[in-house]
């Protein structure tokens, strides 16, 4: 069974709302380093910004945490990001979040990592064509 923080955080992200944004305080240490394909900042209020953007430029953003492994003072979630662009169909990827912990259950380093090249970049469609082929020669 997971530690009540670790439950409280889960539920926290499973029913983020740009309105929940706000609470990060709760969860968060003051100096929170986040790290993920696209951004590395340090400090609430630059996480804040991160989620608002989320929630300012895509429709019905959402995450289910599927897994959480625990050990001592730190876990990883694993999930499932649905969510829909202004002008697009429903989409959702898989990703992981490395989460660390202070004494006071406060995270004081978050790091997602999830492949940005295949779930974001190869569906622009110039952009993604010339990524396919690049894995396609890889592979």
């Amino acid at each position: 069974m997971s530690a009540p923080h670790i439950l409280a955080l889960k539920h926290y992200f499973e029913t983020l709302t740009l309105d929940s944004v706000s609470n990060l305080g709760q969860y968060y240490s003051a100096n929170a380093y986040f790290k993920d394909p696209f951004n590395a900042v340090s400090g609430i209020a630059e996480i804040e910004k991160i989620f608002r953007h989320m929630f300012a430029n895509l429709d019905t953003p959402e995450f289910s945490i599927q897994e959480i492994w625990e050990r001592e003072s730190s876990a990883v979630f694993l999930w499932e990001f649905r969510f829909r662009g202004k002008a697009s169909a429903p989409q959702s990827f898989t990703g992981m979040s490395l989460l660390r912990f202070d004494t006071d259950n406060k995270i004081i380093h978050h790091r997602d990592y999830w492949d940005a090249a295949e779930e974001v970049y190869e569906k622009v469609p110039l952009l993604g064509s010339t990524l396919r082929w690049i894995k396609r020669r890889i592979g």
